[in-house]
């Protein structure tokens, strides 16, 4: 169930804004998925699906990780968020 929440909702949000990028500004759609780009660019309507990644990615590298081991988890983190930043 956890993961239907964390990876099935943000995944089937970005299917939806894909199939339908041609059709950003459409009323229709406007009405249901306005909350997953506004304030982006058109062009750049799938950040809120790698902002969400982003937090999966930290998330799970803190679960992952033993609390022993800090040095590790910021080395992944910054490496994390650096790739993240790239794309």
């Amino acid at each position: 169930m956890l993961v239907f929440w964390v990876i099935g909702i943000p995944a089937t949000g970005l299917i939806h804004l894909i199939i339908w990028r041609k059709h950003l500004q459409a009323p229709t759609f406007q009405q249901k998925y306005i909350v997953l780009y506004q304030g982006l660019r058109p062009n750049r309507f799938f950040w809120e699906a790698v902002n969400t990644l982003r937090k999966i990615l930290i998330l799970i590298l803190n679960i992952a990780i033993p609390a022993s081991d800090n040095i590790y988890k910021s080395l992944a983190g910054v490496f994390i968020l650096i790739t993240l930043l790239r794309i």
